[in-house]
């Protein structure tokens, strides 16, 4: 015979799981991952690139703060898994550290620096940026294709798939911008961008692959080519603690501190 507290304890524990799964259920995708978004917290990725002139592989974590990305810790592979770069980013500056070390730098240095990226610290799958909000609800609004998928982060998916514009991109985030800190304007807005997302029951971003022609812009050398790109990256850890720094001030090169030398 159940005894009366413990009935009243499943009762309770029930009640519990239902309302969180409702809960969940009301958690749209932009908004799970702007929970996401908070000091010290990040996520850990690995990602397939895809292009002209080959294959490489990134892997590594971007860490989070005030609403946004802050800030990327990731190792560049070639199609033979071995380490080709490291580079550390942050809105305002990143680092860059070759393997193996790069010989045309000062003795005892290891690190370049180079000014702020124009996109900055991001979850890019290709020119989608995974860690702005606006972004992932529109990007989600174009969707043609949703179905039950596979496991990724030990979590079951939905996988979501359909086609948006580079110029309804920057419609979501007015900073985004194509190769050379350009806006996708006039012919470029008009570019395709197909896409996949796997999303958790969390509502969570756990994969996305997407594919497009990346144009590259060089007004003075009269180019303006394109070349098809495809990314694939694979998130995991949600939430995990983070804290990316830069490297030491006295393993550090800049532009600078090479044509003072010569």
């Amino acid at each position: 015979m159940v005894k009366p507290w413990v009935a009243v304890l499943c009762a309770a524990a029930s009640l519990t799981m239902v309302f969180e799964a409702s809960a969940d259920a009301r958690i749209d995708p932009a908004t799970a991952l702007q929970r996401q978004l908070v000091d010290g917290r990040g996520v850990k990725i690995a990602q397939l690139h895809i292009a002209e002139p080959g294959t490489w592989r990134t892997t590594g974590s971007v860490e989070f703060g005030k609403g946004k990305a802050v800030a990327a810790d990731v190792v560049y592979r070639d199609s033979k898994a071995a380490p080709e770069a490291r580079v550390i980013s942050f809105p305002d500056r990143w680092y860059r550290r070759e393997y193996p070390r790069d010989k045309s730098l000062p003795d005892g240095k290891t690190w370049f620096l180079f000014p702020a990226p124009p996109n900055g610290p991001m979850l890019d799958c290709g020119p989608i940026d995974l860690s702005h909000p606006a972004t992932l609800k529109a990007v989600l609004r174009t969707a043609t294709v949703k179905r039950p998928a596979g496991t990724y982060d030990k979590v079951r998916t939905t996988l979501y798939q359909g086609r948006i514009t580079l110029g309804e991109l920057y419609k979501a985030n007015s900073a985004f911008r194509i190769p050379l800190d350009t806006k996708p304007a006039g012919k470029y807005a008009k570019i395709p961008v197909t896409w996949q997302i796997w999303l958790g029951k969390d509502q969570l971003v756990r994969r996305c692959r997407s594919s497009y022609a990346q144009p590259i812009i060089a007004p003075g050398l009269q180019i303006d080519e394109r070349f098809p790109v495809t990314e694939d990256i694979r998130l995991s850890r949600w939430g995990t603690e983070t804290d990316i720094q830069p490297p030491p001030d006295d393993q550090v090169t800049s532009y600078d501190d090479v044509d003072a030398s010569e």
